[in-house]
């Protein structure tokens, strides 16, 4: 397995992405599971956090994109739409402008609690999902898009595998798989549980501004983006699920 583009892709060099399939479009193999275990852990234990911290950015648990959000609410109460792609989840914004200050509320609230708390903080990619994850021909994995690596608790990569639905649905059996590689850990629930409501807060905000503001976006566009804002709000969604942890010690495993 390589990390494609670190460590030039920290100094802003991006180096050619390598030909491969997205592990979210062909899934890994177990082999390739335990392989991608092993290479975060020697990631997160390569002292390069320390080595770079002061040139990348340091986790703060300041929720960054809460102000986007907040913006959008704003945006949905001043503002009349023509088109029903835009017209609808305003309506369910303005509707749900509770429920969508009481999530920023709930994840800033994490944030100040995990601000008090001391972490070992390790070199994160900070977006390693399956689509960033390439398949070579020859089975080769890829890591990729190393666009904004951080300096933050091992926690904010694990959201990726840990309970995931990003990208792809991540199965007890692959947790486990990925963990027979990365080896032995104990996660933060807390910190997991903010890092699931920051993904949301992000993604919320970026829905909201191409679905409200970009006038350059198709109607069918807009629709697709505002459906998946509001799947985060049904039932058994990624709001209902943040702060589910079933799990929070993986020994060395077997599978």
């Amino acid at each position: 397995m390589e990390l494609a583009g670190r460590p030039r892709r920290l100094y802003g060099r991006a180096l050619p992405v390598p030909l491969g399939r997205e592990a979210s479009v062909v899934g890994l193999t177990d082999d390739q599971w335990r392989a991608f275990g092993a290479t975060l852990r020697a990631t997160h234990d390569s002292g390069l956090g320390d080595r770079f911290r002061g040139q990348l950015r340091a986790e703060d648990f300041a929720l960054p994109s809460a102000s986007l959000v907040r913006r959008m609410l704003g945006v949905v109460h001043e503002t009349t739409f023509a088109g029903e792609a835009a017209a609808g989840p305003a309506a369910f914004w303005r509707e749900n402008v509770v429920r969508i200050g009481d999530l920023l509320a709930r994840a800033e609230g994490f944030g100040a609690t995990l601000r008090a708390k001391p972490f070992e903080l390790v070199l994160c990619h900070g977006d390693i999902h399956a689509a960033n994850i390439l398949v070579g021909e020859d089975g080769h994995l890829w890591l990729v898009d190393w666009d904004a690596p951080l300096v933050a608790p091992r926690e904010r990569d694990l959201l990726f595998v840990v309970g995931s639905r990003i990208a792809r649905v991540v199965t007890p059996r692959e947790e486990d798989l990925f963990f027979a590689g990365y080896g032995p850990v104990e996660i933060d629930p807390v910190a997991l549980t903010y890092y699931r409501y920051e993904r949301i807060v992000e993604d919320l905000g970026e829905f909201a501004k191409t679905v409200f503001l970009d006038p350059d976006v198709s109607e069918s566009t807009r629709a697709q983006e505002a459906a998946l804002a509001l799947g985060f709000f049904a039932p058994g969604g990624d709001i209902d699920r943040a702060e589910t942890v079933p799990r929070l010690r993986w020994p060395s495993a077997s599978v």
